[in-house]
């Protein structure tokens, strides 16, 4: 429901180059040395963070790494909420809502980098198989 609030060419964007497809969305990336103590809410670690209103997405650099393409589509995840109020109410509702809203944010993040489409492409909708993950990292972000 959330991904409703970005059309399907910016998705196929996003998942071809993360990076390249922000300004499209609105979003000016930055990377930064530090992100505060490094800790997300639910006590997982943070590389990123995002401030809405400007459309600036701060991620910490992974140079050796795809992890930085995660962060900011993990914080275009927090965007993609805060534009759907029932998905706020129901975060609203459970006894845990900032763990929550991050799980949600992380899923987002993976259905932009990896979308149902590509992953039934790699494998013929068989369940995955070893060399379908290979197939999937090489044809993925």
């Amino acid at each position: 429901m959330a991904l409703n609030g970005i059309g399907p060419e910016s998705r196929s964007a996003f998942a071809h180059n993360p990076f390249g497809a922000l300004p499209h969305l609105g979003f000016t990336a930055r990377p930064v040395a530090a992100l505060g103590d490094g800790v997300r809410s639910n006590g997982s670690s943070c590389h990123g963070m995002s401030f809405l209103d400007g459309g600036v997405i701060m991620y910490a650099p992974s140079p050796h790494s795809r992890r930085e393409n995660f962060t900011v589509a993990h914080e275009v995840g927090h965007f993609l909420v805060a534009k759907q109020e029932d998905i706020l109410d129901w975060l609203g509702d459970l006894s845990d809502p900032k763990r929550a809203l991050e799980t949600v944010c992380d899923r987002i993040a993976s259905e932009l980098l990896l979308p149902r489409m590509l992953i039934d492409q790699v494998t013929g909708g068989q369940a995955p198989l070893a060399e379908h993950v290979i197939a999937l990292f090489e044809a993925s972000n």
